[in-house]
């Protein structure tokens, strides 16, 4: 493993992942505060855009939009196996957990703001494919919603060195999208430690809001 800093006992040790589980954060400079530029909207999404405002942001009622918007977020991700068949995607702050059949299983819920999610692997990546939601505001990214309509694909390409994860994700919306849009996110390797479960209040949605949510 890596030791951050200097070599107490004390410190964390970050660990490379050999199977994509672990705590990860999202690595530095990357925007989240403006809807994103060149996307292909049709005219309900670009109305949204043009009318983005911070205010609008879902987090200082407490909202919390799932994928891929929650995927994108300056807080912590964990990967962890619930059994051969099952991973488990969690985040700091996150109501729920997104849970990734790995055996195609097609048994659903209710739809939801997380979705049902399949995964497979192919040539070392996970592949994770994601339907079955509901209508959810600012889902699609910042300032952008999501439709019931809303169809994920994700791929998690894991580094040589096990401290990164490259995240290509593909997003389809017919009622805010003219056509799928794909972009790229990255996530790097920090210390284990037990995710941050904390209800949200409108108090402290107002001072989530300063942390770029």
């Amino acid at each position: 493993g890596v030791r951050v800093g200097k070599t107490s006992q004390m410190e964390g040790l970050i660990t490379p992942s050999t199977d994509f589980t672990g705590l990860w954060d999202r690595a530095p400079n990357l925007p989240t505060y403006a809807p994103p530029k060149g996307w292909p909207l049709n005219a309900r999404g670009q109305e949204l855009v043009d009318n983005f405002s911070e205010d609008q942001n879902p987090v200082l009622t407490c909202g919390d939009p799932g994928p891929p918007k929650s995927m994108t977020l300056p807080y912590s991700h964990q990967i962890s196996r619930l059994d051969e068949n099952t991973l488990i995607i969690g985040r700091d702050l996150m109501e729920g957990q997104r849970v990734v059949y790995l055996d195609k299983r097609e048994a659903m819920g209710p739809p939801s703001k997380l979705g049902h999610s399949i995964g497979w692997f192919e040539d070392g990546d996970l592949i994770v494919e994601s339907s079955h939601f509901i209508a959810d505001t600012w889902g699609g990214h910042t300032g952008i919603d999501s439709s019931d309509q809303k169809h994920l694909l994700e791929r998690f390409s894991l580094s040589e060195d096990g401290l990164a994860i490259n995240l290509t994700i593909t997003l389809t919306d017919p009622v805010y999208l003219s056509q799928a849009v794909t972009f790229t996110h990255k996530w790097i390797k920090v210390a284990d430690r037990d995710l941050v479960q904390t209800p949200c209040t409108e108090e402290s949605a107002q001072l989530w809001i300063e942390a770029g949510f």
